[in-house]
């Protein structure tokens, strides 16, 4: 770490060590997301995706798979 006037200006990482860093924030990120999708499920604010894959379907002119 570098300072100036005594504060943190600069942080020095290899690039193992900033890549571990960013896969860490990305895994705490997808995380996260799955807590809130869950979350949102037991509100009761999801859609079951067979809904919404017909949904899109319809949309985008898609035949339903046999």
């Amino acid at each position: 770490m570098l300072t100036l006037n005594g504060k943190a200006e600069v942080v020095v990482l290899d690039a193992k060590a900033y890549q571990a860093m960013l896969e860490g924030v990305e895994a705490m990120q997808a995380q996260a997301g799955i807590a809130e999708g869950i979350a949102s499920m037991e509100r009761g604010q999801g859609e079951p995706a067979q809904t919404v894959f017909a949904r899109l379907r319809e949309k985008h002119g898609i035949k339903p798979a046999k």
